[in-house]
């Protein structure tokens, strides 16, 4: 994956956006407060592809990955791994049953 990003993870951007996250969450006197949002569109599988396709899962967090670096604000990259309640039960054999809006 490494490969796949487009950003270095601990570059000055990201450190500076960690560091005015770290003290607003840590309230944190005197320190600017940080901007989240929003990030560039980037292109994205359904959380049902995405959960069926492991490879259509990991462009999709690499891509939001690189769109949320490209933001000229505090968001700070993360691979989404789409690992959701209904995970659990289906590692135990149960079928997910999707809606339209998402998984049930």
């Amino acid at each position: 994956m490494k490969n796949m990003l487009n950003f270095i993870p601990h570059g000055e951007r990201i450190v500076r956006a960690e560091r005015r996250l770290a003290a607003a969450y840590r309230r944190e006197p005197g320190h600017v407060v940080p901007i989240v949002g929003p990030i560039p569109a980037f292109p994205v599988y359904s959380e049902r592809e995405c959960i069926e396709d492991l490879d259509k899962m990991l462009k999709t967090s690499v891509a939001r990955a690189n769109a949320m670096a490209s933001a000229d604000n505090d968001s700070v990259p993360y691979t989404n791994t789409f690992c959701t309640v209904p995970m659990v039960p289906q590692a135990f054999g149960c079928r997910i049953e999707y809606s339209p809006d998402g998984i049930e």
